[in-house]
């Protein structure tokens, strides 16, 4: 049995491991189904979300107990679920420099290490504005401000302490799972792959994407030179990812795009007052200022502070669900869950990585290490996966996106209406920028009426590469609040068949009886 992780750094300060897992298509109508990989938000919100109270084959209930989901996509899909960045879920991260104390303890030392971190990031973002304002005298339009972007990518290391700092480090880390992964399951190696994810998946799903397209070509991921040894290079006997497309699911994609609509909405929703909307804009403004100047961090505090006045202002409201009041979603009966013994037993996350190891020939006091460093394997959140992000959370992922639909590959953007956070009318605000061959034709669509099961399910635009699905009776997590309609959406997206939406006659007769 192959154990559940990827091993992707040796490195003293690199070290790092991936979790995941893996359900191959139950009941394949075809003879080699795609296979789907889901990558969670945050940063380091672990993928067993999506597992376990989305779209996985399994749901674990209140009782802790596991039951089969009668509507998931794993029923003629493959799907892989994977903890990513490392830090996430059961994903490790060697927390220390120094090898010879993997895990600190002490309260002292641990507030050293943070302020040293601290320190790092401070300097990374002052390197980074210096290299920002060398490169603009002006405010940059989108395009440029993409390529900007890359250049500023390419100056600084992708990792700190081990962490990825950002979508450079992501994808790095993910072509290498991806290597092994594939290694493992060759018989995949020519079946269709679609990506998806949802929320800060909105930049790790394009990043990846990118990545794998930029791999496929024979070029390293952004060309970094201090990743060298990690980023494959496919050559001939190397596999070349079989990529169709991305579903983007209430995806935070275009942060500056999308920050700007979040008063407006709390404003026209009831529920914040004019005053309160005003203080909202202030904020904003002061967020994308910041990030023109190249200063992701601050530009990132002051969207913080958005949310903190919406959350005074509504009492706070689960900016997820508005429906659903202040009741926020939990998830500590799953990480109750993972942590369990008899379940750590049964995922084999503490079985003898040493065969492993040696199987991707690593010197054996290599192995040592890695086996003194498994109490990091405790499943949780660790806290230093978004810090360590925190410069990376303002930057945009569209261009990405832009470049993958010029290049031929599928983009599903999806959400749910009652989502606050990464709202619909923010992502229509990067959707309407994007630059592709197809742009034109897509703005210029009707948006028709989706229906599933003959009811209504929400409203699509469907043009050449790009779907754009707006899912009623769903907040952010859109597969757990629709799981059938969901599924219906992504088996017309994998198989590239038109989803169902009602004719004119049907609408009008809709209406007439006010089932819309």
């Amino acid at each position: 049995m192959y154990l559940p992780f990827c091993l992707l750094r040796m490195d003293v300060s690199h070290r790092g491991s991936m979790f995941y897992w893996y359900f191959p298509a139950i009941n394949p109508k075809v003879k080699d189904p795609p296979l789907l990989i889901w990558l969670q938000g945050g940063p380091g919100s672990s993928s067993m979300i999506g597992l376990f109270f989305e779209n996985g084959p399994i749901r674990l209930n209140a009782n802790m107990k596991l039951e089969r989901r009668e509507f998931h996509w794993a029923e003629e899909y493959s799907v892989l679920f994977i903890d990513q960045p490392v830090g996430t879920g059961y994903s490790y991260v060697t927390r220390l420099q120094d090898d010879s104390n993997l895990e600190v303890t002490d309260p002292d030392a641990i507030r050293e290490i943070l302020a040293r971190l601290e320190a790092e990031l401070q300097k990374d973002q002052q390197q980074e504005q210096e290299l920002f304002a060398s490169l603009a005298d002006k405010k940059l339009a989108f395009k440029f401000e993409a390529s900007r972007q890359q250049k500023i990518s390419t100056q600084k290391s992708i990792y700190l302490n081990g962490y990825v700092k950002d979508e450079r480090g992501v994808a790095a880390d993910l072509l290498v799972f991806l290597d092994q992964f594939y290694e493992r399951y060759p018989e995949l190696q020519h079946v269709d792959l679609y990506l998806s994810g949802e929320s800060y998946a909105g930049k790790y799903v394009p990043a990846l994407a990118y990545g794998i397209m930029e791999s496929n070509k024979g070029r390293r991921y952004l060309h970094e030179d201090d990743y060298e040894t990690a980023v494959t290079v496919h050559t001939d006997k190397q596999i070349i990812f079989p990529l169709k497309g991305i579903a983007l699911g209430n995806s935070l994609t275009d942060p500056v795009s999308q920050v700007q609509i979040h008063a407006d909405h709390a404003y026209y929703m009831g529920l914040v007052t004019s005053a309160q909307a005003d203080q909202m804009r202030v904020m904003q403004d002061r967020s994308v200022q910041e990030a023109e100047k190249g200063r992701f961090l601050e530009s990132n505090r002051r969207r913080l502070d958005i949310f903190e006045v919406f959350k005074n202002a509504t009492g706070g409201l689960n900016w997820y669900d508005i429906r659903k009041g202040d009741i926020a979603n939990d998830w500590s009966r799953m990480e109750e869950f993972m942590n369990l013994a008899h379940i750590k037993d049964a995922l084999n996350v503490f079985g003898p990585r040493t065969a492993f190891l040696e199987e991707r020939k690593v010197a054996q006091s290599e192995i040592h290490r890695i086996q003194e460093g498994r109490a990091q394997t405790l499943y949780n959140k660790d806290p230093l996966v978004i810090q360590m992000m925190a410069a990376d959370i303002m930057k945009s992922s569209a261009w990405m996106v832009s470049n993958l639909l010029q290049q031929g590959i599928r983009v599903l953007a999806y959400q749910g209406i009652f989502d606050f956070r990464d709202a619909v009318a923010g992502s229509n605000a990067w959707i309407d920028k994007l630059e592709w061959e197809g742009q034109d034709k897509f703005l210029k669509a009707e948006r028709e009426i989706w229906v599933n099961n003959g009811r209504l399910a929400g409203y699509v635009t469907q043009v050449s590469g790009l779907t754009r699905v707006t899912l009623l009776g769903a907040g952010h997590l859109v597969p757990m609040d629709q799981e059938s309609n969901s599924l219906a959406m992504m088996t017309s997206f994998v198989q590239g068949t038109r989803m169902e939406v009602a004719t004119p006659e049907e609408s009008q007769r809709r209406a007439a009886a006010h089932v819309i």
